[in-house]
Formats: structure tokens, C-alpha cells, sequence
């Protein structure tokens, strides 16, 4: 799906990320989401398990990586 993964990429510079793929889920069917989310944990950069821990964190969206 190049179209798809051009259309996220020059999106990224005006949408947050993170907020995209979760809108995802109303777009995509259910087994294709889940996939995925469970693919980007293994072959993507840590960007939405880190966002998602930020967001759900109550220190707000300050992460410190040393």
C-alpha cells in the first residue's frame, strides 16, 4: 500500500502520529488494525508505545531517555 504509507508520512508533518493510526481503526477491518499495531511493535520505531505510555502517564507528555 505505497499511497497509504506516503499519505502517513507527509500527514506526519501535520498531524500527530499517534492520533492517525488510532483513527485508523474506524477505516480499516479489525484483524488488518490489530496487525497493524502488533507489526509496529516489532518492526517500526518505538514512537506509539512511547506516545501511548506518555499520554497515559500522569507526569503528562515529559519522557526523559538517558
Amino acid at each position: 500500500m505505497p499511497a497509504l504509507a506516503t499519505t502517513i508520512k507527509e500527514g506526519g508533518k501535520f498531524r500527530i502520529l499517534f492520533d492517525v493510526v488510532r483513527d485508523m481503526r474506524t477505516a480499516l477491518a479489525k484483524p488488518l488494525y490489530n496487525e497493524l499495531v502488533e507489526s509496529s511493535f516489532y518492526y517500526a520505531p518505538p514512537y506509539l508505545s512511547l506516545f501511548g505510555f506518555m499520554i497515559q502517564s500522569k507526569n503528562g507528555l515529559c519522557l526523559v531517555l538517558l
